[in-house]
């Protein structure tokens, strides 16, 4: 499970991602988060193991947490009128 925040999206959902390999090839690891970002909630109990994250106790230094106002502050105003 990885948290689409922590990869620098404006959104806190959980993602799950399954990887496939011939038995000869070895997998990648799996990238460390690189932001910041709000928690909301807590990780069911059923996956806590199977989350990517740093481990506890570490602290690494990650990028400023992204909110929706980033992605959308430089999109031009809209109009409400009706041509």
């Amino acid at each position: 499970m990885m948290v689409a925040g922590a990869y620098g999206l404006p959104e806190f959902r959980m993602h799950a991602f399954f990887w496939g390999a011939r038995p000869n090839e070895k997998f990648p690891q799996y990238p460390l988060p690189t932001h910041d970002l709000i928690v909301i909630g807590v990780i069911p109990l059923e996956f806590e193991m199977n989350t990517v994250a740093w481990s506890e106790g570490q602290k690494p230094e990650l990028e400023k947490k992204l909110l929706l106002e980033d992605a959308i502050s430089d999109l031009p105003p809209v109009s409400s009128k009706i041509s």
